[in-house]
């Protein structure tokens, strides 16, 4: 089941308008430069970060929206 949602969602971002990043590992050791490579590329844009976290079974596929 969790591949299919998975596989579900990639194919949602593939039919996303906007640039994906992340099939490459980000994480708090290169965030900074891939921060700086995605500002370089895409200068007037906003960048929405999503981070996965270890949750309850139930929660899976769910999004929590909030201000940073």
């Amino acid at each position: 089941m969790w591949f299919h949602k998975k596989r579900l969602l990639r194919i949602k971002i593939a039919q996303a308008k906007v640039p994906v990043y992340g099939s490459n590992t980000i994480n708090a050791i290169n965030v900074t430069n891939r921060i700086t490579k995605i500002r370089n590329v895409h200068p007037y844009s906003i960048i929405v970060a999503i981070d996965a976290a270890i949750c309850d079974k139930d929660k899976i596929g769910k999004t929590n929206i909030r201000k940073g």
